[in-house]
């Protein structure tokens, strides 16, 4: 691992004497190039990644080290994220402003007064979204860029529409300041974290609370700025921040399991605050496994405890892979941002300066190919096409639903007459060949469809039913007018369907849905209730009508959803390994740990962890 600390990337403070202004956010947009910091002193800059990584670009005066710097803001800015493209940035600020930066072409014009360097990029002003009452504490895009979404101390989450500027919903819930916000991976839900009343989840359907998240552990006393909590990138975890097990006074991040919202286990052992979890947005196979088909996912945690700055963990590790020291002069760490390949970290710290880290496949394994990863997420959520369409969070719901969809369409024809009549059954080839087309009946297709019956009423007897119904036991229709036409011609009055009380107790009948069981949902308190999930991909519903006389019959048939299957690799056994120095109290356990020891100190880098793990630290 090699780490530095690149001093040209600060934030000054002009006035008696230059001083480094506290950095609050740090961010890398997809493409890798650029990197966001935010500042005390009202402005977000971006930096060219380059120079950062590469000392050769670094030592180039014709390398650009800052690309722009934005001056939208009156107050002391909090956060800065780059959009899923990179094209846009969002920042948010204790003026209680939310401002959209576009990236367009051209030069960047120069503002009357300004004194910072001109900007080599062009970043122009897109919306300012108006709506905050109090400081502005998190940002976090959805992941098709549409949305974004902004965590304030006025209690509040408010979602806002990226093209038009309007604000979409406000998320109410929590009874203290909002300080933290992630959105899920794969835009099914919203994680939002409060400073008193821990971790809400909503539901990005209907932006309904869907469940509160409550662990044995106390929410930190210590005033932290922000809890930035994260998604992993599978999307089936998610590590919270700011919690403290008071029994031992640890401070430590839990770990949510997606769909039953409860703690699995904690990653603990800071003494102080820990204010902010980000994943890796790769997998990786366990490093001291190399033969292993396990995908892992990693998480680094900041916090304010000077002995252990920044910590790195593995799933399949009960360890830290690494723990960081010293990096700031005993200073919070306040934001992490990870390169788009994974190997490569960002943090910044209220000291004013950043420290950036390289990694290796000795230090954190081997990445999974991308090819296994879309498979992985294949069996967690299904075909990516479908889910982009119509979000739906549990596969176990999927397969609940197309269940009931199968169960519904047998009731339906289980109450379909027995006897077709003779024009019904002439009028069968078409029913046929779309049962054919959509599998047996009886059963679930392979693409999680509810079948239609074996025999299907046809259109022709909707006409015929609504006639018998009009004229009694008998077959026959009523007779109807005539009229006389120029030249001696005639012409029967049609009749529409739906004139005679018969007709209009066919309709009824039909328009009855099929019985089938019903279901209940029991909401947490505090959230609002939610409508039942929709499906994922709904079949065509096809209503038909067949009546054998008079007092027709309605049949119900093709309704189910795409059933995605639950994949394998959810839990990790844990990886016993012998530290090569005195062992740490952190860890990764399903339990409280009953004491603490004090942490290693002296170092710029420690590594937990076996042989082979060895870091490197430059100055």
């Amino acid at each position: 691992m090699l780490f530095e600390k690149p001093k040209w990337v600060k934030h000054e403070r002009q006035g008696r004497d230059v001083e480094l202004c506290p950095l609050f956010s740090v961010d890398i947009d997809s493409t890798g190039q650029r990197l966001a910091t935010a500042a005390n002193d009202n402005k977000v800059r971006i930096w060219a990644m380059g120079p950062i990584l590469d000392a050769q670009k670094e030592q180039d005066p014709s390398v650009p080290k800052l690309l722009a710097t934005l001056t939208d803001h009156f107050e002391p800015v909090n956060v800065a994220r780059f959009s899923p493209k990179g094209n846009l940035i969002a920042s948010g600020s204790d003026s209680k402003l939310v401002v959209i930066n576009q990236l367009m072409p051209g030069p960047a014009s120069v503002r009357f007064g300004d004194k910072d360097a001109p900007s080599l990029e062009n970043w122009k002003q897109m919306h300012v979204l108006r709506g905050h009452k109090s400081n502005v504490c998190d940002i976090s895009w959805s992941p098709d860029g549409k949305r974004v979404a902004s965590a304030s101390l006025d209690n509040l989450v408010l979602v806002w529409d990226v093209a038009s500027g309007r604000q979409v919903a406000v998320l109410e819930g929590h009874h203290g300041y909002v300080k933290g916000v992630a959105w899920d991976p794969f835009n099914m839900y919203i994680a939002t974290q409060g400073e008193n009343d821990g971790i809400f989840i909503w539901r990005v359907s209907d932006w309904s609370c869907v469940a509160r998240v409550k662990t044995e552990f106390s929410l930190s006393a210590d005033n932290s700025m922000h809890t930035r909590l994260s998604w992993s990138p599978d999307g089936q975890n998610i590590v919270g921040t700011c919690m403290v097990d008071k029994s031992t006074n640890t401070y430590l991040a839990p770990i949510i399991r997606r769909t039953s919202w409860d703690s699995i286990k904690q990653f603990t052992g800071h003494k102080l605050t820990i204010s902010v979890a980000k994943f890796n947005p790769c997998h990786f196979y366990p490093r001291k496994e190399p033969g292993s088909d396990a995908a892992t996912t990693l998480c680094a945690l900041g916090s304010y405890d000077p002995d252990t700055q920044v910590t790195l963990w593995s799933s399949a590790e009960t360890v830290p892979l690494l723990q960081m020291t010293d990096l700031f002069k005993r200073r919070a760490v306040m934001d992490v941002a990870w390169m788009p390949d994974g190997m490569s970290m960002v943090a910044c710290s209220v000291e004013g300066t950043i420290a950036a880290f390289q990694f290796t496949e000795e230090d954190l394994g081997k990445k999974v190919p991308q090819h296994e990863v879309r498979n992985l997420l294949h069996s967690l959520y299904g075909d990516p096409q479908v889910r982009q369409r119509t979000p739906l969070a549990d596969p176990e719901l999927l397969k609940l639903q197309a269940t009931n969809g199968a169960r519904q369409g047998q009731q339906a024809l289980a109450s379909r007459p027995t006897n077709p009549t003779a024009s019904g059954a002439a009028n069968m080839g078409a029913a046929n060949k779309l049962s054919s087309r959509m599998g047996p009946a009886g059963g679930v297709t392979e693409a999680g469809f509810a079948p239609p019956p074996a025999q299907a009423p046809t259109m022709t007897h909707i006409m015929a039913g609504s006639a018998a119904g009009a004229a009694g036991p008998s077959n026959q229709p009523p007779p109807r007018p005539t009229v006389t036409m120029e030249g001696g011609r005639k012409r029967i009055a049609p009749m529409p369907v739906g004139e005679t009380a018969a007709s209009a107790q066919h309709a009824a009948r039909a328009s009855q849905p099929p019985s089938g069981p019903s279901t209940s949902t029991q909401h947490p308190q505090g959230c609002v209730p939610s409508p039942p999930p929709v499906h994922l991909q709904q079949q065509p519903q096809l209503q038909v009508q067949a009546s054998t006389g008079a007092g027709g019959t309605a049949a119900y048939v093709g309704s189910g959803s795409v059933i995605g299957g639950r994949g394998v690799g959810g839990a990790v056994p844990a990886v016993k390994r012998q530290a090569l120095q005195a062992p740490l109290p952190l860890s990764a356990s399903s339990a409280p740990h009953p004491h603490t020891q004090p942490l290693p100190s002296g170092g710029a880098v420690v590594l937990a962890g076996g042989a082979g793990g060895g870091a490197q630290a430059t100055a």
